[in-house]
């Protein structure tokens, strides 16, 4: 780790509250992990060696940091509180990241070490979602370190991924450290369809990122929703994570997704949460994608397929209930299909041809695509064995078989490592890398107080989320 318990990341912010010392008691008790020799052997059972593991100590040590960084803020009354955002609510909203962050982290670590990681066949797991992730991740990315992206226009700074077991898949979006932390149900562990999921919340992952970098998805997609109605723009982060994940995994994602949207009641299969596309439409999403590349045939099967499914599981349905009220699914789908081209031709352009023989693409063109559906599935089925090969693997997965970026902290500064390429990025501890830096400097020096709406979307979103984050719509 190169990481010293007399250099603690919150040495520079002193005012750091009692209620989080309990991070800093988990760093000493994990140290002890990685500087004894005799565990070395344990550490190796990892996957992907002890990088994982390197990975989530870095993220524990860089949100220690930053929370203390945050809190001093607080403390210092150096932000601003409002009726309706008290600053109370702002430490509250603080302790409670951290705390959610911590039952991530503790649970990517625990099944990376003893006992679970004794057990052969669930690290090699991991250590395949692991890698499944990170490609899910290089189309946004520049062609540095393998992405499809020139430097100065890539979306994500160098990033890597750690994947971890639980009960449903999500995303963990931290803002203080470039790392994805996915996680996949425990039905992955066996089942190769459920990691499809992946590249949906790798979708989240950049929705949430990309603004923090670059800049210019918010803007975009607010003028791709500036037409719609209020119940379309409320499944904007839900559409574009579809829209991403679909593009990257191919028309298995499409088939596959068919089964969890019809495994539902009626009444939700036609109803919306508020959050997400209703199911009954999201499954034209996928369909929608696949049409705006050029895979007209197979999208025509696809969507032959789901009418058929919806009919025998829930009987002719040709209406839907949207932000309260019954519409047409026509409609619904013809939104949908609108939202979705923009997204394709003008945020995502340069994914609009697939990488060969990557996820369940195969090897196949627009306009030349088979429509047997089953195609798919083994294309998938092969990508996954190529990844399971390790470091004999070929082709377009050679370039990961070695070993994934992994977080290196170092005194007070943190590092995005590569094996074979070296340091891809750093940042100090406490900072973000970001443009949120700006807001938490300008506060420090006294320059300008942190806004209500600000630290709200600071500790709300912005980065800092389990998606979708939360959107705030009033700045009181």
């Amino acid at each position: 780790m190169c990481r010293t318990q007399k250099e603690r990341p919150y040495d520079n912010h002193p005012s750091v509250n009692v209620r989080t010392l309990y991070i800093d008691r988990l760093n000493e008790t994990l140290d002890g992990f990685f500087n004894v020799e005799d565990l070395r052997s344990y550490r190796d059972l990892a996957g992907n060696g002890e990088g994982p593991l390197h990975t989530l100590v870095g993220v524990l040590t860089n949100l220690q940091a930053y929370q203390a960084r945050m809190m001093a803020l607080f403390e210092d009354n150096k932000v601003l509180g409002s009726t309706e955002l008290p600053k109370a609510y702002a430490r509250r909203t603080l302790i409670d990241r951290a705390a959610e962050d911590l039952e991530v982290v503790l649970r990517a670590l625990a099944q990376r070490m003893p006992p679970l990681s004794l057990n052969l066949d669930w690290v090699q797991r991991l250590k395949l979602a692991d890698r499944l992730a990170f490609a899910a991740l290089k189309p946004v990315m520049s062609d540095r370190i393998g992405g499809l992206l020139p430097e100065d226009v890539a979306m994500l700074r160098p990033t890597t991924a750690v994947t971890y077991f639980q009960k449903a898949n999500s995303i963990r979006v931290i803002p203080y450290a470039p790392v994805a932390l996915i996680g996949i149900p425990f039905s992955a562990a066996t089942y190769d369809q459920d990691l499809l999921a992946i590249p949906h919340e790798i979708g989240h992952y950049v929705y949430w990122h990309e603004p923090l970098e670059r800049g210019s998805l918010n803007g975009s997609l607010a003028r791709h929703f500036w037409d719609q109605p209020a119940w379309l723009s409320a499944w904007q982060e839900e559409i574009f994570a579809d829209v991403y994940g679909a593009l990257v995994a191919g028309p298995y994602m499409a088939i596959d997704f068919q089964d969890i949207l019809a495994d539902t009641s009626r009444t939700r299969f036609i109803t919306d949460d508020g959050e997400h596309p209703v199911s009954i439409a999201r499954a034209y999403v996928f369909t929608s994608v696949l049409r705006a590349i050029g895979y007209d045939g197979v999208a025509g099967e696809i969507d032959a397929k789901w009418k058929q499914t919806v009919e025998a599981t829930y009987g002719p349905t040709e209406e839907a209930v949207v932000g309260g009220q019954v519409l047409p699914l026509e409609e619904i789908i013809g939104r949908l299909d609108t939202v979705v081209r923009r997204i394709v031709n003008f945020d995502l352009p340069h994914m609009k041809i697939p990488a060969a023989d990557t996820w369940s693409w195969g090897a196949t063109t627009a306009g030349s695509e088979p429509v047997d559906l089953t195609r798919y599935q083994s294309n998938f089925e092969t990508y996954v064995a190529s990844y399971l090969t390790g470091a004999n693997a070929t082709g377009a997965q050679a370039s990961v078989a070695p070993g994934l970026p992994f977080l290196e902290v170092d005194g007070t500064t943190t590092r995005l490592v590569a094996p074979g390429q070296g340091m891809l990025n750093t940042h100090s501890l406490g900072e973000t890398g970001s443009k949120l830096d700006e807001y938490l400097t300008a506060a420090e020096k006294e320059a300008r107080p942190i806004e209500p709406a600000i630290w709200y979307q600071l500790l709300s979103s912005g980065g800092w989320t389990t998606g979708p984050g939360d959107i705030i719509t009033s700045g009181k």
